[in-house]
């Protein structure tokens, strides 16, 4: 029998009397079997732990039954790792010193010092750092003297790693140099994952350092070591080094992809760092409430756990969270348990981070004699590079706040070097941005410019690589950069910078559009993985109990409402996980500049793009190849005119199309019209009046307005002119993809609510000779296929304010949900949305426009046709047999949806513009092909 058949047979039996377990010993060597149960018991530990408790279990009996003691004290050993890896630190001391107290009484000196390296990975999470560290400097000289060089490798690796906990960053290189003259004294087959743990231990004094070129080569020679050994938990740590890296030069996609994939392959200790480093990602990408939520579970976790110092570090991240959410208090209170329940941490770079933090919270909080205080301890001689460059940033702000030129300059400056030395974009925007401020204050217009230019394109660069989910909230918090180019080329009034302005957010918008539509096999999620699956499967199932709740709108109480917002939480959570899956291959969108433009705008158009520089409106106007910029209204007065006609389209739409109230209403609703006119059109009359077709580029809140509707006192704006609404003026430069000729049409009534959808449906059918799916046969799989030049869905819409990817169209078998849409080929020339709402969008940080319709565009549609508010059912159907009859005839898109609402308006004279002007058209405005 094998020792291996005898060890199972062993394990198999663990309840059998001593007597029975010394006969099955007899004739063999009992070291070597002890050994080769340690062995196994090793295997184990970082996978399955209970298998690794077992062994040590056996290994006791077996010192029991053979009366010696040195081999009970080795099983108590391997129970105080295996607890240790169990995530139970002080169950792991007192078995570590139950175990060493034994090999004590064993006479073996070897074994006490063994003892002493599972015990310095305790010493943090204990705060016993200096017990560990005396009793480490004996085991290893006991090492030394019996030439136990394998034993004194781990040794100095858990030593370098306490000192890495610690922040004494070059006493753990210290250790690790000693380490490298100890591997060649092992026997060259044992080198290997003496290496690879080594490199790994490197990395992470490199990273901790600052020094993350060497942090990177030193990681990835740990993963492949382990790869080639075969080692996949070890590998997954590797990985998470690695994630650690991507965090810290920005690129948070690629950090939490990875971070994801490898928690549940980590043992408790490593895991628990994991999802630390989930917690700060969630932080960098500007998702607080999601930090906030997260980050109280895992405090409470850890504390549970004693993991302590992670627990005090998630409280800064959590401190950070309330900053950024206005809550001082609450960050300051965070701030003050983190430093409490972490008192061993008296290193400098332990308070030069509770220092850092107290400054930037007081610096939010505009207390700017607190922060001074806060950072006066705080030099430039930091040991970690990252803590040197926050310390400098935050002097910085605090002499800007001053009024210190100088010192703000130089602070500045040197950011600004580090943060490109090591790679860190975030950093180096805050650093530029600095920069420009102090030098538009100074009144420096060219030197701002540059550096608010630079900043720009730091935001440009990052966000490429951010998901759609992502993408919103880190540029929320990022656009000042672009908002100040734009704003300080307008105040030259030259056309040069007219050009360089339109440009500038033409860069942004373009990019995130066209980078989209370009790079949508990055949306899909067509699980690849066995994870992926059990993902997807899991939202399929919070789906359907939010569809129960939303069934029940009516009747919500406190607890139901509670249990909604929980669970749209747990389908973002999980839509970005899938969509954090896909690769990250995109190709990179070149800058629109106006000369690529100008060819797609021919003598009878005009292109119309609006800004909002958080104080007043701006407009370019394109057109006759010249550019001209004009100062409209402010924000905040259009703003409110929007507000105000939105209110009176809603009223009209719920009174219906025939009630005695429209009157009024219709009188209120054309005043609003007229003033969103007389501040947003009129101003630029002369440059359009000629112009039979006009391209209209909103920004922010104005993506809400409806152009056509706009009125002069005399015409409404889609009387005079074909009105196109785009995105971006990029997208005229994209040509849709030509489709055969046919229609898919999907009606579906809503269990009965919506029965013109039926009729709607048969229409539009008949008239392009489409296909018919209705009522049950109006199915998602209907959208499976080659796509033909239009899909027409008549059926109920829901568009969610606040998480717009909740947005849905209801089908028979469910809601298509705004981020199935890109699991489609949407390459329809037209797509038509004749349900409510599904022209809504949420506008973000960088004009990124979130909502259902737009899921189209984004998966490949030429052109839409979407409602900006409830629709009434049997005017819609009597637009789209219009819009339909002149499109099939060779009338381009913009044609036809210009001679539909102008039929509309001429049969219905007193029809409120809320039941013909709910639609419009965007995108690709020509004919069909």
């Amino acid at each position: 029998m094998t020792y291996a058949d005898l060890i199972m047979a062993l394990l198999a039996n663990m309840d059998g009397s001593d007597a029975d377990l010394c006969l099955r010993l007899q004739g063999c060597d009992h070291d070597a079997l002890v050994k080769e149960i340690k062995q196994r018991a090793d295997e184990h530990m970082d996978g399955d732990v209970k298998e690794a408790l077992r062994c040590g279990e056996l290994i006791i009996r077996i010192g029991r039954a053979l009366d010696t003691l040195s081999y009970v004290a080795l099983g108590t050993m391997v129970i105080g790792d295996a607890t240790y890896s169990q995530g139970d630190p002080r169950g792991a001391w007192d078995f570590l010193e139950q175990a060493g107290q034994l090999f004590q009484q064993a006479d073996d000196e070897v074994g006490w010092a063994r003892t002493r390296i599972g015990r310095t990975r305790l010493g943090v999470p204990l705060d016993r750092v200096p017990l560990v560290l005396a009793d480490a400097d004996l085991a290893r000289q006991i090492l030394i003297k019996h030439e136990r060089w394998d034993r004194l490798m781990i040794l100095l690796l858990n030593l370098g790693a306490l000192h890495d906990q610690m922040r004494n960053y070059a006493a753990a290189l210290e250790q690790y140099a000693m380490a490298l003259d100890i591997v060649e004294k092992l026997p060259e087959s044992h080198q290997l994952p003496y290496r690879a743990w080594l490199s790994n231990n490197l990395g992470c004094a490199h990273l901790n350092l600052g020094n993350f070129r060497l942090s990177r080569e030193f990681h990835q020679r740990a993963h492949d070591d382990w790869q080639q050994l075969g080692d996949p938990h070890s590998q997954a740590l590797a990985s998470l080094n690695l994630a650690l890296l991507d965090q810290l030069r920005g690129n948070f996609r690629q950090a939490l992809a990875t971070l994801h994939k490898v928690v549940p392959l980590l043992p408790p200790p490593q895991a628990v760092t994991a999802r630390l480093n989930i917690i700060h990602c969630y932080l960098e990408l500007r998702d607080f409430a999601t930090v906030r939520d997260f980050a109280l579970d895992f405090i409470n976790e850890c504390k549970a756990s004693s993991f302590l110092l992670e627990a005090s570090t998630a409280l800064l991240r959590l401190a950070d969270a309330y900053a950024e959410l206005g809550e001082f208090d609450a960050a300051k209170k965070a701030l003050d348990e983190a430093a409490e329940l972490a008192p061993q941490r008296d290193t400098a770079s332990w308070q030069a981070v509770v220092h850092l933090r107290r400054a930037y919270i007081n610096l939010k909080d505009a207390d700017i004699p607190a922060a001074q205080a806060s950072i006066k301890a705080l030099g430039d001689d930091a040991e970690h590079h990252y803590v040197r460059i926050i310390s400098l940033l935050l002097h910085g702000e605090i002499a800007y706040s001053s009024g210190d030129v100088e010192a703000t300059r130089s602070y500045a400056d040197r950011a600004i070097t580090l943060a490109d030395e090591f790679h860190l974009p975030r950093m180096e925007y805050r650093a530029r941005l600095l920069l420009a401020k102090l030098n538009e204050q100074l009144n420096r217009p060219a030197e701002a410019l540059h550096e608010y230019a630079e900043a720009a394109d730091i935001v440009d660069r990052v966000q490429r690589g951010l998901t759609i989910t992502f993408r919103p909230s880190w540029l929320e918090d990022n656009k000042e950069a672009l908002h100040s180019v734009v704003r300080l080329h307008l105040n030259q009034n030259e056309p040069s910078h007219t050009i360089a302005a339109l440009e500038a957010i033409e860069r942004l918008k373009s990019q995130v559009l066209l980078g989209y539509m370009l790079n949508r096999d990055a949306l899909k999620w067509s699980p690849t993985t066995a994870a992926e699956t059990a993902l997807v499967d899991q939202l399929n199932e919070l789906r359907s109990q939010y569809q129960q709740l939303l069934d029940q709108l009516d009747s919500l109480d406190t607890s139901t409402v509670k249990t909604r917002q929980n669970l749209e939480l747990q389908m973002r959570t999980i839509t970005e996980r899938l969509f954090l899956s896909r690769p990250d291959n995109s190709t990179d969108i070149q800058p629109l500049h106006l000369d690529q433009l100008l060819p797609h705008l021919p003598p009878e158009t005009a292109l119309i793009e609006y800004f909002d520089d958080g104080l007043n409106i701006w407009a370019f106007t394109v057109c006759g190849g010249a550019i001209h910029q004009h100062q409209l209204d402010s924000s905040a007065v259009l703003r409110e005119a929007a507000l105000r006609l939105k209110r009176y389209i809603n009223r009209a739409v719920a009174a219906g199309p025939h009630s005695p109230a429209l009157s009024q209403l219709h009188k209120q609703t054309d005043k609003e019209l007229r003033a969103l006119y007389d501040g947003l059109l009129m101003p630029l009359a002369s440059m359009f009046t000629d112009a039979a077709r006009l391209y209209i580029v909103p920004y922010g809140f104005l993506h809400t307005i409806p152009f056509q509707l706009l009125y002069d006192g005399v015409h409404y704006l889609s009387e005079c002119h074909e009105v196109v609404i785009e995105p971006a003026a990029g997208l005229l430069t994209w040509t849709p993809r030509p489709q055969p000729k046919g229609a898919c049409v999907i009606a579906h009534t809503a269990n009965g609510r919506l029965p013109y959808a039926l009729v709607e449906g048969e229409a539009i059918a008949a008239l392009t000779h489409g296909t018919l799916y209705q009522e049950d046969g109006a199915l998602r799989e209907r959208l499976v296929g080659v796509p033909a030049q239009i899909l027409h869905i008549a059926a109920h819409g829901a568009h969610h304010p606040q998480q717009p990817n909740l947005s849905f169209i209801q089908l028979a078998d469910g809601p298509l949900w705004a981020d199935d849409v890109f699991q489609f080929d949407m390459n329809y020339e037209l797509v038509t949305l004749s349900a409510c709402e599904t022209g809504r969008a949420q506008p973000s940080g960088g004009d990124e426009l979130i909502g259902l319709g737009r899921g189209f565009l984004y998966a490949g549609a030429g052109a839409l046709i979407t409602s900006l508010w409830q629709v009434n059912d049997a005017i819609a159907v009597d637009f789209m047999r219009h819009f339909y009859d002149h499109l099939l005839k060779g009338h381009s898109k913009a044609a036809a949806m210009h001679a539909a609402q102008r039929t509309l308006l001429a049969n219905h004279g007193t029809l409120h513009p809320a039941f013909w002007g709910a639609f419009q058209l965007v995108g690709n405005a020509d004919a069909l092909s």
